[in-house]
């Protein structure tokens, strides 16, 4: 029967509440089979239910829709829909102190009414602010046990790509997973929380990092292959890219930190772990992959400079194009920052 008020549905409805009240941390249910209204009963007001028992029969069951009827201006605010055909039941929930998830509480209502909903064979829809948070807490660890592992994987293959050695791709990935692992281990204390902002922050970071510690093997592996001796060639390595690696941190630390600058809370604490984050990439590079680098020794004549995916002669090339047509790439530059320009006057908030 489509009407809520049917006893077939009205038993589901009150099979619902009873459950859900015997449940840890239910302060009340309030749904048309517990809810009271205020009539006028020999001239004095009477607070009743308005389904004090699940009609039975035709009579009670009309009975029951007078008084839903009657009242309707109250009850359809939060109970009952205009045309009879649905209803809500409104959960309140014990305070608890700040932090409190209530994970336990809501996995156990949003089995009791999946169950009720199969008994029944009819859809019934859970909803609410303490629902949302548990669903988006939900989608956040899922979205990041999926896309760090990708992005492991993706970062994996680029540096055996570049490097054709699993001895560099091993230290590489070591050095950018500790760095990794320091900016989520640090996040407690900062007292900040992985959000719907700071969810991308563990790939971002693996992505950022990557680039120090591939300037300091690639120079590594350069001065090695010129005859330099391990150590000689790591102590000129380091010496080579600690300013220029430096410099370049320095600027994406500065233009992730404004971002703490912004009035948004979250964003707040996205700009200032994605600093953090950099920053420590930065120490590790210039610490922590030397020393492993030191500890996991190459093998003598098997470093040699290898340029990938991409041939030598095309890379000449390429550079041979663009210093003689100089010209007509700073005009082509010239003309699609104007045409930018225009765009970006367009773009709606």
């Amino acid at each position: 029967d489509r009407n809520i008020l049917a006893p077939a549905n009205l038993q589901a409805i009150q099979r619902l509440t009873e459950r859900i009240e015997a449940l840890d941390n239910i302060h009340d249910v309030r749904s048309l089979t517990n809810v009271e209204y205020m009539h006028n009963s020999d001239g004095a007001f009477d607070v009743t239910r308005v389904i004090g028992e699940i009609p039975d029969t035709l009579n009670d069951y009309l009975r029951a829709q007078r008084r839903v009827a009657v009242n309707n201006p109250i009850l359809c605010r939060d109970i009952i829909s205009d045309d009879g055909r649905k209803t809500s039941l409104l959960i309140t929930l014990d305070a608890q102190p700040d932090g409190y998830r209530y994970e336990k509480e809501i996995v156990a209502i949003g089995r009791i009414v999946d169950e009720e909903s199969r008994r029944l064979g009819k859809p019934m829809y859970f909803s609410g602010e303490r629902y949302v948070d548990h669903r988006f807490v939900e989608y956040m660890r899922r979205d990041v046990g999926v896309f760090i592992p990708l992005t492991c994987l993706a970062l994996t293959i680029l540096l055996y790509t570049i490097f054709r050695s699993v001895r560099e791709t091993a230290i590489g990935m070591v050095a950018m997973s500790a760095c990794l692992m320091w900016v989520m281990g640090l996040m407690p204390l900062t007292g900040w929380t992985m959000n719907a902002v700071t969810a991308g922050l563990p790939s971002l970071i693996l992505c950022i990092a990557v680039s120090d510690v591939v300037h300091l093997m690639h120079r590594c592996r350069v001065l090695r292959a010129e005859g330099r001796e391990p150590r000689e060639a790591l102590s000129q390595a380091l010496r080579d890219v600690m300013w220029p690696c430096l410099l370049t941190v320095v600027m994406t630390v500065v233009g992730f930190g404004s971002l703490m600058f912004n009035s948004i809370h979250l964003i707040q604490g996205f700009g200032f772990l994605a600093s953090l984050g950099l920053g420590l990439s930065f120490v590790i590079c210039m610490i922590v992959a030397p020393a492993l680098m030191v500890l996991w020794k190459d093998k003598p004549g098997s470093v040699q400079v290898k340029t990938g995916l991409i041939p030598e002669r095309w890379l000449v090339m390429w550079a041979d194009f663009v210093i003689r047509k100089r010209g007509w790439g700073a005009a082509g530059a010239a003309a699609l920052t104007l045409l930018a320009c225009g765009g970006i006057a367009g773009i709606k908030i």
